[in-house]
């Protein structure tokens, strides 16, 4: 079982990802026979860049030297360790991003303190050398260097020389190690930090490789309807803020004659529009795939950011359903209700790192408060708590026989895949319906298919569930947000009591209906508890009723 599930997995990586895996090991180990080392500091001589503003970072970094992530926090006594990993992988890459850098409040001088503190160890920093956290981190530190110009830049001069120094030396560095292995957004990433440090230094051969692999990773990345890839609303917002970035650098700085702009203008118009259809009534995005608040921007800030930079984006918020038939979702609305649903493929075959075995999941929204949610993302560490926040169990839809809808393992690895399919919908002045079906389970011996409609009107929601083909148990979730009550009535019926008070009647037709005790993910490190209605199945359909008056 174990060989097949490897197969399953490679079996959709791109011969160029295979190549550059085993091109970067066979390179490493040759390096070390000959005792390769890179040149941490390179005399370079950057120019000024200006920026509009652009918004401030989450405050993360509490002087002298205590940093708080994904809800961690660590306070360095004396030097800051840039390989500290008691808290994992995640924690250790956003020390080395320095998105603190950007938060309100910061003064140059702690901010260039803290940079030299970074050089002065940089031959021992081993995971700030990646190429993702270097990516970031060139972005970070340039954007923070625009603050400083004039009179202030000149006090400053031998640091800012041993910054400027060190900055070209780092994208050096990344330019020999782009992440072809990985492509999706790190492969972007990397063209952005590179883009960045090609109008900081006037630097043709950085902008000629930035320009290649953001015209073509856009390209593919970014589809008809807006969506990143990736399928992930949080990914999508960290995607969107890159792009603004980039096109605030090239409109206040004239140093290459190119039209790249309008080309990034259509992409994040196009962005811009699909994030607020991904967003609840509270301004926050839903949870599909890994997603939580307090990573990316929030949608608030990006659009705003958008609009500062002149971009008319193509907000669609008031229309009442919108179905993005390219990347798979749907947002439904009706008076008080909004409906987001998932009708998507897990993302890209050949890069599903950060998918979730969600398929025909949603979340529901009601009287701008969320109701039914999927539990969200607290870690990436490789265990319990990373696998059960993957499965279809950890999600508002279908689990059959204890099986995942896609063979999502480890952290960010998947095999067999469910494929959405008869995707369709209907409106009227009553109702507006969407209908969907998957065949993740297809593939147990009893080859079912999971087909499920939501159909919403001015007073009810109605989820029906059919499950074709032959199976032991199969169970619908609907997962409850923290801040809902919950007064079971009867057999199968349920009170759900919303903090401003409104009342929604739940009732089940075809299945048994149970309560239990769970989790919510809404954020890095943090979980909360609450509520899931588990549905078993008696037969082949379940309904699930919400009213309201």
């Amino acid at each position: 079982m174990k060989l097949l599930t490897f197969f399953h997995t490679l079996r959709y990586l791109r011969s160029r990802q295979i190549f550059y895996r085993l091109y970067y090991k066979l390179r490493k180990y040759y390096r070390t026979l000959i005792g390769f080392s890179y040149n941490y500091s390179i005399p370079a001589h950057a120019q000024e860049v200006t920026l509009l503003p652009f918004p401030s970072t989450r405050v993360s970094f509490y002087p002298p030297g205590t940093f708080i992530f994904l809800n961690k926090t660590k306070t360095f006594l004396d030097k800051i360790d840039w390989n500290f990993m008691e808290y994992g992988m995640l924690w250790c890459y956003n020390l080395n991003y320095f998105d603190y850098l950007l938060q309100r409040g910061l003064e140059i001088d702690t901010g260039l303190f803290l940079i030299e503190q970074f050089i002065d160890t940089i031959d021992q920093n081993k995971i700030g050398l990646e190429p993702y956290p270097t990516s970031l981190r060139i972005i970070d530190w340039i954007k923070f260097l625009s603050r400083i110009k004039g009179n202030n830049k000149s006090e400053s001069g031998s640091i800012i020389s041993k910054v400027d120094s060190s900055l070209y030396a780092q994208t050096e560095i990344l330019l020999d190690n782009l992440e072809y292995h990985l492509l999706a957004n790190h492969l972007l990433e990397n063209g952005f930090a590179l883009f960045f440090s090609a109008f900081y230094f006037r630097e043709k051969k950085f902008y000629q490789k930035a320009r290649e692999i953001l015209l073509a990773e856009l390209e593919e990345q970014i589809l008809q309807d807006g969506g990143h890839f990736e399928l992930s609303p949080m990914y999508h917002a960290i995607i969107l803020g890159r792009l603004l970035d980039c096109i605030n650098l090239v409109q206040n700085n004239h140093f290459f004659d190119d039209n790249i702009l309008p080309y990034f203008i259509d992409k994040a118009r196009k962005m811009s529009g699909w994030l607020t259809v991904m967003c609840h009534p509270d301004g926050e995005i839903s949870f599909f795939n890994d997603a939580a608040l307090g990573i990316a921007l929030s949608p608030g800030q990006l659009i705003d950011y958008a609009e500062r930079l002149g971009i008319n984006c193509n907000l669609t918020r008031g229309i009442d359903c919108v179905f993005f038939n390219e990347s798979g979702y749907a947002r439904l609305k009706k008076g008080p209700a909004v409906v987001i649903l998932d009708a998507a493929k897990v993302g890209p075959d050949y890069q599903p790192g950060h998918a979730h075995a969600d398929t025909l999941s949603f979340e529901f929204s009601f009287a701008n408060q969320r109701v039914i949610v999927n539990s969200g993302t607290s870690s990436y560490l490789n265990g319990p708590a990373r696998w059960w926040q993957r499965s279809t169990a950890a999600h508002s839809t279908v689990e059959i026989d204890g099986q995942n809808s896609s063979e999502v393992w480890a952290s960010f690895r998947v095999a067999r895949r469910a494929r959405p399919f008869d995707r369709n919908w209907e409106k009227n002045d009553d109702n507006i319906i969407f209908f969907a079906c998957h065949d993740g389970y297809k593939r147990l011996k009893g080859q079912c298919v999971h087909c499920r409609k939501w159909e919403l009107s001015n007073n009810a929601l109605v989820v029906q569930d059919v499950i074709k083909g032959s199976f032991k148990q199969a169970i619908a979730r609907y997962y409850l947000h923290p801040d809902i009550k919950v007064k079971q009535t009867g057999d199968n019926k349920i009170l759900l009591i919303l903090p401003q008070g409104q009342q929604l009647f739940v009732f089940i037709q075809k299945g048994q209906l149970r309560l239990v005790d769970t989790e919510y993910y809404p954020q890095f490190g943090k979980a909360i508890p609450d509520k899931c209605l588990e549905v078993l199945f008696s037969a082949d359909t379940i309904v699930v009723n919400f009213k309201w008056m």
